[in-house]
């Protein structure tokens, strides 16, 4: 993928071809995903409530999907970009909002997959701050 001057996720072109773009730029990607499923099933109980936070296109809403079903836990995908929101494929629910800005419910499971660098400096504590004060 010929990557923009002015890179964004708020881009239908980088939409349409993130997922090869991602595992293009970072070759461990998958190896991470993994990794992060595997520590991530640990944490998630029966009927537990988990948050993808900066979903994308839902790579780790489709890598946990089995653990989901069978332990009937829901899954909430949170993303600030609708063009990465309309590619989404993976169980849950979807929403369009800046993580930084989303009502959190207490949840068991907040998984922030490549997304803590794109929070501005400023807010990432006070999001740290309240997952902390909403994780059961």
């Amino acid at each position: 993928m010929q990557i923009p001057q002015n890179w964004t996720f708020k881009s239908d072109h980088i939409a349409d071809h993130f997922d090869q773009h991602v595992r293009e730029q970072l070759p461990w990607y998958d190896l991470a995903t993994f990794a992060t499923a595997q520590m991530a099933r640990h944490y998630v109980p029966q009927g537990g409530k988990v948050y993808d936070i900066g979903c994308a296109t839902g790579n780790m809403g489709r890598v946990l999907a089995g653990t989901l079903s069978d332990r009937e836990a829901t899954l909430t995908a949170i993303d600030d970009s609708a063009e990465m929101v309309a590619k989404y494929e993976a169980p849950g629910e979807i929403v369009i909002s800046k993580a930084e800005d989303f009502n959190y419910e207490p949840f068991d499971l907040a998984i922030c997959f490549l997304t803590l660098m794109f929070i501005p400096l400023e807010d990432r504590e006070a999001l740290l701050y309240e997952l902390d004060s909403k994780l059961r």
